[in-house]
């Protein structure tokens, strides 16, 4: 893992803390830290060129979403990270952020949902590029944020939240690999944002609970295709 250019200018400790868990999940995500691997504070302390604070907050906050095992007198310990864990995530986001958006109804203003139905609109209509993904990948950030906020349950809410930097994470490592090879084909997130913010604007709270569903499961099953892609068998000699 190379050092994190920049991150020892960081002043804000909160911020210092969430770029390290931010770049310590895209490694576990993009297999440069696997299962088993033993975390040691100083040698992350070393490598991300950081204080020994916001490491073992950061692997603290990765204990509490799944991620490490804080073992007494041994420090943390990756846990396995396969399609199974990736399902058993989109699983849960399902349960939380559906129930959220049914919540949701009814308590995010009016003209807000008319602006992001046109927003989306664009979107949808727009000539697909690296300006149109990453726009993609900020609306969607900024959805799932409303809707959370909104939700009327300050529990709930908090969990979203306490999840979301891994969320942030998967997205944001299936985001760039597209966008390296800028491919966009099959990517819907605003057709299926688009059918949220209808169903919230409408005030049906059971269609919006059912088309955020429908969206994590298709997040889910893209994110899988790309993170965790089948192994190809090798072909068979001729005799």
């Amino acid at each position: 893992m190379s050092t994190i250019i920049g991150l020892a200018s960081i002043s804000d400790h909160g911020l210092k803390r969430q770029v390290v868990t931010q770049r310590l999940l895209e490694s576990v995500i993009e297999g440069r830290l696997e299962e088993g691997t033993r975390l040691r504070v100083e040698h992350l302390s070393d490598q991300l060129g950081v204080s020994v604070t916001p490491i073992r907050e950061s692997l603290v906050e990765l204990a509490g979403i799944g991620m490490v095992e804080l073992r007494p007198n041994r420090g943390a310990m990756l846990r396995p990270f396969g399609p199974q864990q990736l399902r058993e995530i989109y699983d849960l986001r399902r349960i939380l952020e559906s129930e959220a958006t049914r919540y949701a109804c009814g308590r995010i203003p009016q003209p807000e949902l008319d602006e992001l139905n046109r927003e989306l609109t664009r979107l949808v209509a727009a000539r697909r590029s690296v300006v149109w993904i990453k726009e993609t990948r900020n609306f969607d950030s900024r959805l799932h944020e409303l809707i959370a906020n909104h939700c009327g349950n300050e529990r709930l809410a908090n969990e979203i939240r306490r999840y979301r930097i891994l969320f942030s994470a998967l997205r944001d490592v299936r985001y760039e690999r597209r966008e390296s090879r800028a491919d966009y084909r099959d990517m819907n997130e605003n057709q299926e944002h688009l059918a949220i913010v209808k169903a919230l604007s409408a005030n049906k709270p059971d269609l919006a609970a059912a088309a955020m569903a429908t969206h994590l499961v298709s997040a889910a099953k893209a994110l899988e295709a790309e993170v965790f892609p089948p192994k190809k068998r090798p072909a068979k000699e001729k005799v």
